[in-house]
């Protein structure tokens, strides 16, 4: 076959919108692969996460790793993002950036939250607990409902979810004041929220799905 030779390769890591992630081993694979090709890893949820590929910039030379303020660090108004590579790439990449790509007062907003990556911890900490048990009720709600709805492990802030019933999913949660992100097939992504919110949310799906399993139910049995 033809051998393939793209000039970029970019993904995200953890993936947006599944939260599913490539192993570090996996990525090597890539780099190593394709040794003329720049892989861009953009680890804009990397704090829900904790694995990152930094370390490997000075091993790999076309490697690249993407970062953002507006998730965890809760700063997405100011539209901050950076990338970290070798030396060498960096001096490269700046001959083609654009000039005042970003203003002087977000550079030094961004300067001063780096310092302090111990104020997101506790926040993040509290997240991925929160995403582990939201996980759980859901996957409770999936067992019973004879796979009418399913979830996905998730290594971001979020959740992913397919129904075959989105619409009236959507209805019933948009009757309670809930809005999430629903995609074009039969996919939605729930964002994980305070306590509070994940049970409101969770009670609403188990509801709703008991209501269409006993439709089926009464289907079937007429």
């Amino acid at each position: 076959g033809k051998k393939v030779e793209p000039k970029v390769i970019i993904f995200s890591n953890p993936n947006n919108p599944t939260g599913h992630v490539i192993s570090s081993e996996d990525i090597i694979f890539i780099l190593e692969s394709f040794k003329d090709t720049l892989v861009v890893v953009d680890e804009a949820y990397y704090e829900f996460y904790g694995q990152s590929m930094i370390g490997y910039i000075e091993i790999y030379k076309n490697l690249v790793v993407t970062r953002t303020l507006s998730k965890a660090w809760g700063l997405a108004a100011l539209r901050i993002g950076f990338l970290i590579a070798n030396k060498e790439l960096i001096k490269s990449l700046n001959l083609s950036k654009v000039p005042y790509n970003l203003n002087t007062f977000s550079q030094l907003v961004g300067c001063i939250v780096l310092r302090h990556p111990e104020r997101i911890l506790k926040n993040v900490e509290e997240i991925v607990h929160e995403r582990e048990r939201l996980y759980k009720r859901l996957n409770e709600i999936q067992k019973n409902s004879n796979d009418e709805i399913k979830f996905y492990k998730s290594k971001s802030n979020f959740i992913s979810g397919r129904t075959k019933n989105k619409e009236k999913l959507k209805k019933a949660l948009e009757d309670k004041g809930i809005l999430i992100r629903y995609f074009e097939d039969d996919s939605f992504r729930i964002s994980v929220g305070s306590p509070l919110e994940n049970d409101f949310i969770v009670n609403i799906i188990g509801n709703n799905m008991c209501e269409v399993r006993e439709k089926c139910e009464e289907n079937i049995s007429n």
